[in-house]
Formats: structure tokens, C-alpha cells, sequence
């Protein structure tokens, strides 16, 4: 047990125990692993035993470093001697770096004992090419009194089977990766950037404090999110997921954007293409989303399945392209918005109801939609910005109803070659059958005229 001061390993060891690390308050200790030292211990236990202000808080530090420099925790099937603990009351640290290398069957970032208190924080650093974690599960705190952050970067590498996260993670890089063979849940900000690639089998993003919403941001050429199985907003607090500046996203069996909780109550996703997009979670009306900033768009895999579900489900482009096209299936009761850039929305969209809503930008939809489900209703809302409507929007339902209704504000404009339901035109509005063209737009119900809009041809 390291209680103060530093000691470094620079030669093969094998300890008979854990490696321990646990300063009292306001006292430091560091252990350094390198020049090609093999380390075997039967885990770890990295964290303060007491930290009374933030003053003086106790920070424990191990460093694993250099080509060669190997930390191992032998995998058993026994319960106790498999685990590298991160944190205590205090700062708990472990620095992977520059080749050094660290294997391990669990690895917990927080003390989920009575050592946690609201100075408590738990790193864990893999920087540099050949750094690599390799585990099989993965968990942490990191919400009310435990904060807890993992920071992937220039070629840093996590390889695990399982993750249960409420971790500030931060991946960038190129050559930066973490790859999951498994289940990888994760409620806290997750940010990928400049190259940086995480995969997994599954993924359930959500957000693990009821106050505020989780931002998940993948940015950059080279930079990617790929995985088996994706669902998006499994909390009541919103999770956001911008996708810019040329990364890619993809998932094999679709996304799934906010699905019901596990208490039934409607969960918030929003998948945001090009800039970030703002969520008011009091608000429940179609202008309860925002636009931050444009940034150029990021790239959707159409393959892709975008399905919406039971929840409150959004997906947003936000972006500076000309001619972003976009040719994934979009299904389920949603809101699509557009708010900068021009879109055309090319997949299927037959099983698309809900609501579009305009707020800037040029947005064309490119087919049929809300037609399969027979309960199913649609809204389309323009203002500020060009809704293109080249397919049928809408059905009659069994009692004869049709099922669309549009609505064009000030600025707006509602223009193509297609067909919608009742509409209302608002002083400001533009009703523009085709588009620059002389066309045709077939209106299913009553068109409302205000004093002050226009139609143009």
C-alpha cells in the first residue's frame, strides 16, 4: 500500500495482493510503472480514503508507461482480485502511456463504497499509439456526488465486452479506438472527434441526471460511430447526438429514437445532422427544439434505419451543404426539422407520420408519406425557410378523415409537385404550386388564405 510520497517499478514484479494506493487528506501518491516492467497483481485499488475540502484533496496516481510496460490483473472466475478500482474520496488516476498497456477483467471508475463524496473524481487516460486497456467490463459513477471522466486520445486504445457508463468520455485522434463486442450503455456527454472511431454491438445512449440533457457529438473526417444496434434517448432528459463535419454513422439494425422508459413515461432523442440542436424538455410543443450553430454535415449510412418510437423522438438537419440527400428509411411518429442548409429526404418515408417542421433552410421531401399507418397523423409546419412536398402526404383514415394538415407561417414557403392536406397560409406565407416552375400541388381539404400571404406560380 502506497499512502504517500511516490515509488516507480521498473523491473518485472509480481505482488501476492492488490496494488493500493489510499492517501489520507490532502496528501499525494504516485506510482509509476515503466521501462518494460511486467506488473502482476490481483487488482487495484486507485483513490483517496479521505478528503475533507477541496483544498486539500487526496490524489492518488498510478502511471503506466513506455513500450513494453504491462500492468496485468489475471481473469478468474473468482469475485474478489479482479477489479482495478478508480477513486475514493478524492482524485483517483490512471495514466496509460505512450505503449504502456494495462489488462484487466473489470475496471470501475468510482468507489461505489463510502468513500465516494462530493469531492470524488475518477480519470482514466490512454494516450498515445500503442496504449491500449484491454478489459472485459466497464463501469463508473459519475452523477450528484461522483465525477468521473475516461479520455481516449492519439492513438489511445480501449478494448472491452460490456459497458454500464455515466462517464464524461472524450475519444480524438487518429488511430484513437474503443471497441465493445457487446452491450455498451452510456448516460453522461460522449464526444468523438479529429479521427477518433468507437464500435460496439449495441448502444443505448441516454442521459443519467434527471436536469439536464446529454450531448453526444461526432465531428470530423475520419471519425466514426458504428454499431450492430443503436437506440437513442432511453431518459426523460433529453440526449442529443450531433453528427458533423464529415464523420459517419452507421447502425446494421437501424437507430431507434426514444423509445418509452422502463416506468413507461416517454423517452427524448434527438439525432442532429450538421450543427447542435437545443431541447427545451419543459416545452412539449413543435418549437421546443432550437438551432445552435450550422456546421457542414456529417454522414448518415443509408443503410441506416432511422425508426422512431413510442417517445418523444427528433431528427434535425442544421448544416451549410447545398445538396445534402439523405436516403434512409424513416419510420414511426416523429418530428424531422430543418433549420439550415438543403436537404432532400430521398428513402422511404411510407411509414413516416408525425410531424416536419421547417424553420430555415430548403427541405424536400421526396416521396410518399404517412401511409401505412392507418392511425397515423402528419403535420407539416414552414416558416422561415422552403418546404418541397414532391409525394403524397397523408391518407384517408376508415372514418374518412385525411390525415395531413400543413400550415405555412411568415417566411415560409410551400411549394412542389405533390399532394397535402388542409392548409393554412398565414399572413407572410407563401403558397408556391411546383417550385420556380409552374407545377401543380394538390390540396386534400380546405386551403385558408390570410390577408397578407401570397401565392406564387
Amino acid at each position: 500500500m502506497l499512502d504517500s510520497g511516490q515509488d516507480t517499478f521498473s523491473s518485472d514484479r509480481g505482488i501476492d495482493g492488490a496494488v493500493v494506493l489510499r492517501p489520507s487528506n490532502g496528501t499525494p501518491s504516485t506510482l509509476t510503472l515503466n521501462n518494460g516492467a511486467q506488473v502482476t497483481s490481483f487488482g487495484g485499488r486507485i483513490g483517496g480514503s479521505s478528503t475533507n475540502d477541496a483544498a486539500s484533496t487526496a490524489m492518488a496516481t498510478v502511471v503506466v508507461q513506455g513500450p513494453g510496460t504491462r500492468w496485468n490483473v489475471p481473469r478468474t472466475g473468482a469475485v474478489l482480485g479482479n477489479t482495478i478500482v478508480i477513486g475514493g474520496a478524492g482524485q483517483g488516476t490512471l495514466n496509460v502511456l505512450s505503449g504502456g498497456q494495462v489488462s484487466v477483467r473489470d475496471l470501475q471508475l468510482s468507489d461505489n463504497g463510502n468513500a465516494g463524496n462530493a469531492l470524488s473524481r475518477a480519470n482514466l487516460l490512454v494516450s498515445g499509439q500503442g496504449s491500449k486497456v484491454d478489459t472485459v467490463n466497464v463501469t463508473s459513477g459519475g452523477v450528484f456526488l461522483y465525477d468521473s471522466r475516461i479520455n481516449l486520445k492519439d492513438g489511445g486504445q480501449l478494448v472491452s465486452e460490456r459497458v454500464a457508463i455515466n462517464s464524461i468520455s472524450e475519444l480524438s485522434g487518429a488511430g484513437t479506438r474503443w471497441d465493445n463486442t457487446g452491450t455498451f450503455r452510456n448516460r453522461n456527454d460522449l464526444s468523438l472527434s479529429d479521427g477518433a472511431v468507437l464500435t460496439s454491438d449495441s448502444m443505448a445512449l441516454g442521459s443519467a441526471n434527471v436536469s439536464r440533457n446529454t450531448q453526444v457529438n461526432v465531428s470530423g473526417e475520419g471519425t466514426r460511430l458504428a454499431t450492430r444496434a443503436m437506440t437513442l434517448g432511453t431518459t426523460t432528459s433529453s440526449t442529443i447526438l450531433t453528427l458533423a463535419n464529415g464523420a459517419e454513422l452507421s447502425s446494421t439494425d437501424g437507430i431507434d429514437i426514444s423509445e418509452l422508459t422502463s416506468i413507461n413515461s416517454a423517452a427524448r432523442g434527438t439525432l442532429s445532422i450538421g450543427g447542435a440542436v437545443v431541447r427545451d424538455d419543459a416545452r412539449t410543443d413543435i418549437d421546443a427544439i432550437s438551432a445552435g450553430t450550422a456546421q457542414a454535415a456529417g454522414r448518415l449510412d443509408p443503410q441506416t434505419a432511422i425508426r422512431f418510437g413510442a417517445g418523444s423522438g427528433a431528427l434535425a438537419f442544421n448544416h451549410t451543404d447545398s445538396n445534402l440527400q439523405v436516403n434512409n428509411r424513416i419510420s414511426g411518429a416523429g418530428r424531422v426539422y430543418a433549420f439550415s442548409g438543403d436537404t432532400t429526404l430521398g428513402g422511404d418515408l411510407t411509414g413516416l407520420s408525425g410531424s416536419t417542421v421547417v424553420r430555415g433552410g430548403r427541405l424536400v421531401l421526396g416521396g410518399d408519406v404517412d401511409q401505412t399507418n392507418p392511425r397515423g397523423t402528419s403535420l407539416l409546419s414552414v416558416g422561415n425557410g422552403t418546404l418541397v412536398v414532391n409525394g403524397t402526404v397523408g391518407h384517408t383514415d376508415a372514418s374518412g378523415n385525411y390525415s395531413n394538415r400543413a400550415q405555412v407561417l411568415a417566411g415560409g414557403v410551400l411549394a412542389g409537385n405533390g399532394q397535402v392536406g388542409s392548409t393554412q397560409v398565414a399572413s407572410g406565407g407563401t403558397l408556391s404550386p411546383g417550385e420556380a416552375a409552374l407545377g401543380t400541388l394538390n390540396i386534400k381539404g380546405d386551403l385558408d388564405m390570410a390577408e397578407g400571404s401570397r401565392y406564387a406560380c
